[in-house]
C-alpha cells in the first residue's frame, strides 16, 4: 500500500531541496570569486612589475639625454 504524502511534507522536503541548492550555489560562488581575486591580483603584481621596468627604462632615457645636454653646453 503507498502510503500518502502530507502537502506540507511536500513542502518542506521541497524547502530543503531549495536550501541543498543554494549551500550549493553559495560554495561556487565564492569559489569562484576566489580564484577571480587570485587572477586579479596577479594581474596587478604584473602590471607593477611591468611599470617598474618601463619607468626605469624611460628614466634612463631622459637621465641620458640630460646628461648629454649638459655636456654639450659646456
Amino acid at each position: 500500500m503507498p502510503t500518502r504524502v502530507s502537502a506540507q511534507e511536500r513542502a518542506d522536503r521541497r524547502r530543503l531541496r531549495f536550501r541543498v541548492a543554494a549551500g550549493m550555489l553559495d560554495f561556487l560562488g565564492i569559489a569562484c570569486c576566489t580564484f577571480l581575486i587570485l587572477a586579479l591580483f596577479a594581474l596587478l603584481v604584473n602590471l607593477f612589475g611591468w611599470l617598474q621596468t618601463d619607468l626605469a627604462k624611460t628614466f634612463a632615457g631622459l637621465t641620458r639625454n640630460v646628461t648629454d645636454a649638459v655636456i654639450i653646453g659646456k
